[in-house]
């Protein structure tokens, strides 16, 4: 499994869409089989990690959409269900960001199996698309 940091994401955010990128941000609902929604976001198939190499996972779809609003991101897809129990479980490096009104906050490590989720309708996602209130 390989990773990205917030960075990278920031930097790809922040410059200009050349033609033939075909690099994409897909939001991941994840199945880790606990106690609160998941969801993961991968770049270029990669995973989204902290600078300290953590995992970082959502409480919702909206909080993905708002990091990634922070990050200048234009532009993410709303990927396919993930199992991610296999490789996620055991692990305690990850950082679990919720959305308290228009705030992310970072802090508890719960996730719930995502079948219970209302997911967005539309896979393709912009910036101005984005509604956080």
């Amino acid at each position: 499994m390989q990773f990205t940091t917030r960075l990278e994401l920031a930097m790809f955010g922040a410059a200009p869409v050349l033609p033939g990128d075909d690099r994409c941000v897909i939001v991941r609902p994840l199945d880790l089989d606990s106690d609160g929604p998941c969801f993961a976001i991968t770049f270029d198939q990669r995973w989204l990690c902290d600078s300290d190499g953590a995992l970082i996972f959502f409480d919702s779809f909206a909080a993905a959409s708002l990091y990634l609003h922070l990050l200048k991101v234009d532009h993410f897809k709303l990927g396919d269900r993930y199992d991610g129990y296999a490789w996620a479980l055991g692990r305690d490096d990850f950082h679990y960001y919720r959305l308290i009104g228009r705030r992310l906050v970072e802090g508890g490590r719960k996730c719930r199996r995502t079948n219970t989720l209302r997911l967005p309708a539309t896979r393709e996602h912009t910036r101005s698309a984005i509604s956080v209130s």
